[in-house]
């Protein structure tokens, strides 16, 4: 069982570490870090009366550009079990101690040294503040047997996140219902154009004119975002490429046009290319054209609009 075990943790972050480098930018990856606990007492677990160290199974940081002259740090925490999710009692218990474990660690990697090289690094330059993002991969070897199983996060309620004495920002639970989506998309974008980059949407938060607009990588807080835009370069031609998780509808479909045009407010694009899990044309062309026909529309934008299938088949092939 321990050899399995070994394994299993092996092949987990092997392909979190293949994710976070070559699906979504972050080629500075630290792994396998232990970390000293400033909190002995407070930290401890199991049987142990004292607690001495944290480990970490990766760090990935960059420059914020959801948020001017912020540096984002994710400490991740990477599961992987060969069987399927556990039922809903061992579930809870399970995620609650992965949950607190990742907690400390955050804590105790605020003051430990390691940190302060990251906040002093070149990538670190011109930083004025800096957010800690906890981030736990856990991911499951069996396919699933009903459409929900891999969806764990609707599982999570506020009790198995509030933690007493302890302060945390953010952490972000990745499935393998998201990362399924993540992964496989955005590897098989790459693959098929010359050049994917992740739009930065301009908010109040990152108005600064040295803010490029996109880049290679994906900010972490879009992890658990159901939307992701990218900017294709390919051909001689630029895109505006909506990645979406959600099924096909009429009244998302409205959403997402209205979403696109303030993302691509100067209509630089030779297109607007909206993919969806399900979208089929003979089944949903009627709705693309109802929708095209709104007057809201503005024109230069309807006549780029392309609606596709996330990986298209026979019954979608242009």
């Amino acid at each position: 069982m321990g050899e399995i075990s070994k394994r299993s943790g092996e092949h987990g972050e092997e392909i979190v570490e293949k994710f976070l480098k070559e699906i979504i930018g972050y080629s500075n990856i630290q792994t396998n870090k232990k970390i000293e606990c400033v909190y002995n007492k407070k930290h401890v677990i199991s049987t142990s009366n004292n607690r001495q160290t944290h480990g970490i199974d990766a760090i990935v940081y960059g420059k914020n550009n959801l948020k001017d002259d912020n540096l984002e740090v994710g400490i991740v925490s990477i599961k992987h079990t060969i069987d399927h999710y556990p039922s809903l009692t061992t579930f809870e218990t399970k995620f609650q101690e992965y949950f607190k474990e990742l907690v400390f660690t955050i804590n105790c990697f605020k003051k430990h040294p390691l940190s302060s090289e990251i906040n002093q690094s070149v990538t670190a330059e011109e930083v004025k503040s800096t957010d800690y993002v906890g981030i736990i991969f856990w991911l499951s070897n069996k396919d699933k047997k009903e459409d929900d199983e891999w969806n764990i996060r609707k599982k999570i309620n506020n009790k198995l996140t509030i933690i007493e004495n302890e302060v945390y920002d953010k952490v972000l639970i990745i499935d393998n219902d998201i990362f399924e989506f993540l992964y496989n998309n955005i590897l098989h974008i790459k693959k098929t154009f010359e050049k994917a980059d992740f739009i930065y949407p301009k908010t109040g938060f990152n108005i600064s004119s040295s803010n490029l607009g996109y880049g290679s990588k994906l900010p972490l807080l879009y992890l658990n975002s159901n939307v992701i835009p990218l900017r294709i370069e390919d051909k001689g031609e630029k895109y505006l490429f909506m990645l979406i998780k959600d099924n096909f509808s009429e009244e998302s479909f409205i959403s997402l046009i209205n979403l696109a045009k303030n993302l691509n407010s100067l209509q630089t694009t030779n297109s607007t290319i909206f993919s969806f899990p399900n979208f089929n044309k003979f089944d949903h062309e009627q709705i693309v054209d109802k929708v095209l026909a709104l007057r809201e529309i503005d024109e230069n934008l309807r006549i780029q609009i392309k609606v596709v299938k996330h990986n298209i088949d026979f019954r979608n092939n242009e």
